[in-house]
C-alpha cells in the first residue's frame, strides 16, 4: 500500500500519454500520432504509488513536459 510506506523511495518511473480531449478548449495537433488533445505526464514510485501528474497540451514537446515533472519533484521532495 501506498499510505503505510516507512522510507521514501530513492528511484521514480515518469511516462507521457496522448490523450484525446475532443472538448477542450485549445487543441493542436500532436506531430508524430495526428491526434487532438492533451498529454498526460504520470510519475511513479518503484511500487508504483503516484508521485505527480500533469496534463500539457499536446503540442509540448515530452522532454519539456518531463523536465517540469522534475522540477516539481524536486521542489516537493529535496
Amino acid at each position: 500500500m501506498c499510505n503505510d510506506r516507512k522510507v521514501l523511495s530513492s528511484a521514480g518511473i515518469i511516462d507521457c500519454q496522448s490523450v484525446k480531449a475532443s472538448g477542450a478548449q485549445t487543441l493542436c495537433d500532436d506531430a508524430n500520432k495526428k491526434l487532438s488533445g492533451r498529454k498526460c505526464h504520470i510519475a511513479v514510485d518503484t511500487k508504483g504509488c503516484l508521485l505527480a501528474m500533469n496534463l500539457t497540451p499536446i503540442d509540448i514537446a515530452v522532454s519539456t513536459g518531463v523536465q517540469m515533472m522534475i522540477d516539481g519533484l524536486i521542489k516537493r521532495w529535496p
